[in-house]
């Protein structure tokens, strides 16, 4: 580094050098003024970048602390709706096993219904194929002992005879397929052993 030179006042001995020094002295005062200027600005700029650096971290801060609020929101909305649909999913499953256990308690019983009028028991004095030996189309019953049974068979030609010989036989007849028609609206099945009845056809 070159060294500055410094003025020694022992060797101003007349006024030309007084003159050369005093200017001297002017100039490097002038030149220290500019430099304090110019470190004056260069402190005052890099004390508004400072500020500027300041401010936009605080304006940054506060942004990332709406953002942590927001997320925490969403956090909780997350979760009160994950909660939710987890009770609408439980109510739906519980609605629909209630649902198809009424359905399946309404089928069984129908089903039950519908056997129990099929399979009914025919005791002492029953009549079976009472239809058919009215009205000579195609049957759609059937029947089946359970143990050994002494039947009476009267054909359609014989029950003819019979209504047209005796109004207790068709009155007889007409209360039969009364109680049936009522067994089938609703069956009150009664187990009972198979004894002597009656078949038609």
């Amino acid at each position: 580094m070159e060294q500055e030179p410094k003025l020694d006042p022992s060797t101003i001995t007349d006024v030309e050098t007084a003159k050369l020094a005093l200017r001297w002295a002017v100039e490097k005062i002038h030149n220290l003024q500019e430099d304090v200027g110019r470190l004056r600005e260069d402190n005052r700029t890099k004390t508004n970048l400072s500020r500027s650096l300041t401010e936009q971290v605080e304006q940054k801060t506060e942004i990332l602390k709406k953002w942590q609020g927001t997320i925490k929101t969403w956090e909780e909305n997350w979760k009160t709706q994950t909660a939710m649909e987890a009770d609408l999913k439980g109510k739906l499953r519980e609605q629909i096993m209630n649902e198809e256990t009424s359905n399946w308690k309404q089928a069984r019983a129908q089903l039950e219904k519908e056997i129990a009028s099929l399979k009914t028991e025919l005791g002492e004095r029953e009549v079976v194929g009472e239809m058919a030996a009215l009205d000579p189309e195609p049957r759609s019953a059937s029947v089946s002992a359970i143990e050994d049974s002494l039947l009476l068979r009267i054909t359609h030609e014989d029950l003819e005879l019979l209504l047209s010989d005796d109004v207790e036989v068709a009155r007889g007849i007409i209360q039969v397929l009364c109680r049936r028609l009522r067994q089938s609206a609703n069956p009150q099945p009664t187990a009972r052993p198979a004894e002597p009845a009656a078949a038609m056809g």
